[in-house]
């Protein structure tokens, strides 16, 4: 993946560009490299169809909807139990010694998949991650309108306000979850994020982490990676969401993976690429990188979430 090619992924997702200008400058830039033209060469077909956006106006290509196939794994690996779940369109799942679950689906959407990491130990962390993809799946049934950046956050933060008074009537205060997901919906998708759950996205094979982890090693070079800055419940009162929505998340062909730190701590970044890459079912995809990751010795539960999208 060249600067270029990369330049231009952004610029799709940022809306600068709709799908039929993105085809046809990624078919100039390889031209230009087959032909050995040098790399001002390429980057003057950016910066050359970047003038013509700022001057023309962008018209989305038409669609009536998307095709969304989708697949879950969870494994406890080598804890004694499950302290993970997850959100698989209208399915909650996880918190078992090994748990899968497959969705498909067409349609305007909006449709919500997330991978959830229970915090607290004996504090009853299954219990929470339970809760919490419980909580957002009962939100996400009653979610006919498009959902944006505040209806997001309003939903996350009723569900931490709920899990903290849940851990108060059980007596267990530091019962948390993390939370990172996506949702699909004509137009507009994005992702949410708590915690150091995470959320990729493979595109042209260039495989992007979308979330950023709320751990003290962000901040603090040398800190302890499981030391969580930021969750749902946990005994914190003040809970931030972060989360991004624009028209150029998610276009036809793209692969998401949402997954707990027991995955992406011991899966390096390029062997999810090529397992994502692969011509496989999400259900399958999901399980092998699960036990990729428990083959590399993680310390930790496994949870994959793999959904392909495409417009129709």
């Amino acid at each position: 993946m060249t600067g270029n090619e990369k330049d231009l992924i952004d610029m799709k997702e940022a809306g600068m560009i709709d799908q039929a200008t993105f085809d046809a400058i990624w078919k100039e830039l390889h031209a230009a490299k087959n032909a050995g033209e040098t790399t001002e060469a390429i980057t003057e077909v950016i910066t050359s169809n970047k003038s013509q956006t700022a001057i023309t106006e962008v018209i989305p290509s038409a669609h009536t909807g998307m095709k969304i196939f989708a697949g879950a794994y969870s494994a406890k690996g080598i804890r004694e139990q499950n302290e993970d779940s997850y959100f698989l369109g209208t399915i909650a799942g996880g918190a078992k010694d090994t748990d899968e679950s497959t969705f498909t689906a067409e349609g305007d959407g909006p449709f919500f998949f997330a991978a959830a990491d229970g915090m607290g130990g004996h504090d009853a962390g299954d219990i929470a991650s339970t809760f919490v993809v419980t909580k957002l799946k009962q939100s996400a049934s009653y979610q006919t309108a498009q959902v944006d950046d505040a209806i997001i956050e309003v939903t996350l933060k009723r569900i931490h306000s709920e899990l903290l008074a849940e851990a108060r009537s059980r007596g267990t205060p530091k019962m948390g979850s993390t939370i990172s997901g996506i949702v699909l919906q004509k137009g507009n998708s994005g992702f949410f994020n708590a915690g150091d759950s995470r959320v990729y996205r493979l595109r042209h094979n260039y495989l992007q982490q979308i979330s950023d982890d709320d751990s003290l090693s962000r901040f603090v070079p040398g800190a302890a990676k499981n030391v969580i800055t930021n969750a749902i419940g946990a005994g914190q009162e003040n809970m931030k969401v972060a989360s991004r929505f624009s028209s150029g998340f998610a276009v036809t062909d793209d692969v998401f993976l949402m997954c707990s730190d027991g995955v992406h701590s011991a899966v390096s970044d390029n062997d999810l690429a090529l397992i994502l890459g692969l011509n496989d079912s999400p259900q399958d995809i999901a399980r092998i990188i699960v036990e990729r990751a428990i083959k590399n010795n993680s310390d930790d539960n496994c949870t994959a979430v793999v959904v392909k999208f495409s417009e129709v």
